[in-house]
This record gives C-alpha cells, structure tokens and sequence, in this order.
C-alpha cells in the first residue's frame, strides 16, 4: 500500500493528483494535492489542504519538465518523502490500437509500452505527451508499478455496426474503425449518475457529452457504452476547440493540394480548426466575447456548435429508443456555461426536457422527464479508483 500518482497530460496542460490508497479505500475522494501547468498561458497551480499556489510565467516547454515540477510539489507539500512511497502511477492515454483496448488500467510493460509507441498518431495530440510523461515517471520512480488507462477502453462495447466504416472489409481488417475517446469521463459518470438516480449501473440509458477543448457524445445502454462521435480518432464528431470535427473526406485532396502534404493537413485538422479556425479563438470564453462584440464568424461558430450538440442529441435518443434515464454533460464549457446548454436543449420541451425559469439553471427539475445533469470530470480520481479495483 502506498501512494497513487494520477496523471492527465493534455496537449497543451497536464493536471495530475496524488492519493493516499487507504482513503481511496475507505471512501474518500479528495487528493492529497493536485497539480494544473497549462502551457498557453505559462501557469502552474498547486493545491494542497486549504492552501493554493500559483506560479506565474513558469518556463515549461515541455510535459515532462512540467511533471517533475509537479512531482517537486507533491513533495514539498509533505504528501511523499521517499519514492519508495509511490506505489502506483496511472497514465490516462487516449488510444493504444486495438491491442490495448480494456477499459482497465493496463500494466506498462516493455511490450505493452511498444505497442502503444506504434499507435501513438492515433491521438496525435495526447498520445505523444502520455508517453513522454510516462516515461519520465518510470525513471523517477523505478520502484512503482506503472499504468496506463485508455480513453477508448469504454468503447470497445460499441456494436460492430458503431465500430465500422462503410469501407472494405480490409480496412477493419487494418484496424481503421471507431475507438472514440473520453471513455475514462464516461465510465466514471455512467456510475456516478446511475447511483444519483438509484437505478442499477447495469440497467442506466444515458445520454453523455463532454464539451470542453475536446467535444464528443455517448450513448450509454445497460450501462454500456454503445455509440460515440469521435471515431478512428480523436479528431472526429463534433466541432472543438481547435478540431474540425466531422468533416467530407472528398475535401482532402484539396487541402493537400493547399497545404502540401498529408502531416500538414492533419495539423490544420487538428491544431488550426474548429473554433481557432473560425475565429482565431480556442476558447469558448474568448469566442463568446467576440460575439458579444458583433464578430459574424464568431456567431456563426457557436450557432454552429450548439446545432451539433443539439443534432447529436436528438440521433442518441433515438438509437436508445427514447428510454433515457438522463443527460449528463461534463467538460469546461458544460460546467461552466449555462447559457450554451440552454440553448442546446432550448426547444426540448416535447420531449421530457422543459428548461427552468431560473436562467443560471438548464432543465426544470420537478418537471422534466429526462433530466440534465451537471457532473465534473475528475479523470484523476476515476484512475485511483480503477486502480484500486474500486467499481
């Protein structure tokens, strides 16, 4: 028994925790401290006990020089004194392949940690820094056990008509299929909503979207989940921050031919796109006060996004047959901005989702059908609680 580092390395940020195993056991949730570096604004924050700290102008370029910082202030703050004390530390990766698909941790070993290294472009923008975290935190505590946890994991319970493209049959045989992404959010608040609503996790319909930096949805039956937008990989379904989202491949060729090759498109595709794209701004906030502002393109790119949540919603209470015990929403732009989820389920009314009166709320709770529910992500806990076996 020991101590339980959870890491969560982002393309541009990592936030990490660390947990004591024995108050994981008996029930406790809060870290010992936590860790946040987002890069874009050169800034890490520590938390500890009742105490914050923030560093300002922080010099890190990269993700394992910002993971030992965090490790420097896990010790300063008294929760390890000794390596030895580290007993586990828990990677969230988005997609290993099709090899490393059990929505479990999984054990780094060397052929584990190859495997992974093949398929790192599935999630060209958090595999990379997943591995290089780990790697880091493998030299400096020689002595835990190391794991990753898959984001796609989840999602290996989708049917094969979710899994599947409309290609030939080869192409599945390669391995290009849907894997999806944020499985670790949705495996976490598919439990904690079905206990929310004293309904067997195993028996919960749910409707989920995580909209932050990254957007997607799931459809979640039996407590399984059965469909997902994001697909081969993370840059599928919805618009986001700085992702296309769903987009017609007949228009590759073009962008090839505009921006000179294949790697450069997928940076556009990935790092230059969705709200960046249309508004020089990845920030929901920053987008918002654009609009305010009188910016077209601004407008058009929340009215844009609110109508892919709200087509996507209306497609998953159909494929659940309109058995949906709730819609949970988690993210930064879910939990932090209400007026973006009333109007996505503006107009909802008819089918069980009223919105309140009170316009700091999204639906009516005495009267709705099929309530909205606001739960946090908290990737770094649900990791502790996998890795203490914890269901």
């Amino acid at each position: 028994m020991g101590k339980i580092i959870a890491v969560n390395a982002g393309s541009t940020s990592i936030k990490m925790a660390i947990f004591d195993d024995f108050a994981i056991q008996d029930g406790q949730t809060t870290p010992l401290a936590e860790y946040r570096w987002e890069k874009d604004v050169k800034k890490a924050t520590i938390k500890f006990g009742a105490h914050k700290y923030v560093h300002e102008d922080v010099p890190f370029e990269k993700h394992s020089d910002a993971f030992r910082d965090g490790i420097n202030c896990f010790r300063e703050a008294k929760c390890f004194t000794n390596v030895k004390e580290i007993a586990s530390v828990v990677n969230r990766a988005v997609n290993g392949g099709e090899l490393l698909q059990s929505p479990d941790p999984i054990e780094i070993t060397t052929e584990v940690q190859k495997e992974f290294e093949r398929n790192i472009n599935l999630a060209p923008n958090h595999n990379p820094p997943a591995l290089e975290v780990s790697k880091a935190a493998q030299k400096m505590f020689p002595n835990a056990k190391h794991y990753y946890m898959f984001d796609t994991g989840w999602h290996s319970t989708m049917p094969m008509k979710n899994q599947m493209y409309a290609l030939p049959k080869e192409c599945f045989e390669m391995g290009i299929k849907a894997f999806g992404a944020h499985g670790i959010v949705y495996m976490d608040n598919t439990k904690r909503a079905a206990e929310m609503l004293d309904i067997p996790v195993d028996e919960v319909n749910l409707i989920l979207l995580h909209l932050g930096g990254g957007c997607s949805a799931n459809a979640v039956k039996n407590g399984k989940s059965v469909d997902t937008t994001m697909g081969y990989t993370p840059t599928d379904g919805l618009m986001m921050a700085t992702r296309c989202g769903h987009i017609d491949p007949g228009v590759l060729p073009k962008l090839v031919k505009r921006y000179g090759n294949v790697d450069k498109v997928m940076e556009v595709l990935t790092k230059k796109s969705g709200f960046y794209g249309l508004t020089g701004e990845a920030d929901m906030r920053n987008v918002k006060k654009l609009a305010e502002e009188g910016d077209k393109m601004a407008n058009i790119a929340i009215d844009r996004f609110v109508n892919e949540v709200r087509k996507t919603v209306g497609a998953y209470l159909a494929e659940l047959a309109y058995n949906v015990d709730a819609i949970v929403c988690s993210g930064g732009i879910a939990e932090n901005d209400t007026e973006i989820l009333r109007k996505i389920f503006s107009g909802f009314e008819g089918i069980g989702i009223p919105l309140d009166d009170d316009p700091k709320k999204v639906s009516d709770e005495e009267y709705s059908y099929i309530p909205v529910l606001i739960l946090p992500a908290n990737e770094e806990l649900a990791m502790a609680k996998a890795i203490m076996g914890i269901k």
